[in-house]
């Protein structure tokens, strides 16, 4: 799992400052609100994944990795350096999500968790995420929920 996340963080860093070399790679398959959807590969290999930005180069991501038996990774790729061993805090509403994190990246280790944060998504209408910095709490990093169910739809579509 670790490895997985090590290769979707490196990809998913690349595709958030899509180069035209990389925009022929990735297929975006819906725009929605504030939520792009996107698809690369064929078979096996494909990998889908919806994403949306706070500015300041943080994006939350929700990763499809059909050939693994994923349909809803969620993994954030923050603006600022998490604390080495600190957890970031995702919020929607008075729900809150423990996510681990590496530096720039924070992800949740349960599936069971990130369905019950995909089903808040889709009944919310923002999420923040808090990391703490080796100098303290972060300022936190608020994503726009419009749009995430329709760009998760295409997304299922693709990533069969």
């Amino acid at each position: 799992m670790a490895a997985r996340h090590s290769v979707a963080a490196a990809f998913l860093a690349l595709a958030a400052s899509v180069t035209p070399a990389l925009a022929q790679a990735l297929e975006v398959i819906a725009t929605s609100g504030e939520w792009r959807a996107y698809a690369h590969g064929i078979g096996a290999k494909r990998l889908c994944f919806a994403a949306a930005t706070a500015g300041s180069g943080a994006f939350l991501y929700v990763t499809a990795w059909p050939n693994d038996g994923v349909r809803a990774e969620i993994s954030v790729r923050t603006a600022v350096a998490s604390k080495k061993g600190a957890e970031a805090i995702a919020t929607i509403g008075r729900e809150q999500f423990r996510l681990f994190t590496d530096g720039h990246h924070a992800w949740l280790g349960d599936g069971a968790a990130e369905a019950r944060l995909v089903e808040a998504m889709k009944k919310g209408t923002r999420l923040s995420v808090q990391v703490t910095t080796d100098k303290g709490p972060a300022a936190a990093e608020v994503y726009s929920l419009s749009g995430m169910s329709q760009a998760l739809l295409a997304m299922g579509q693709a990533c069969q």
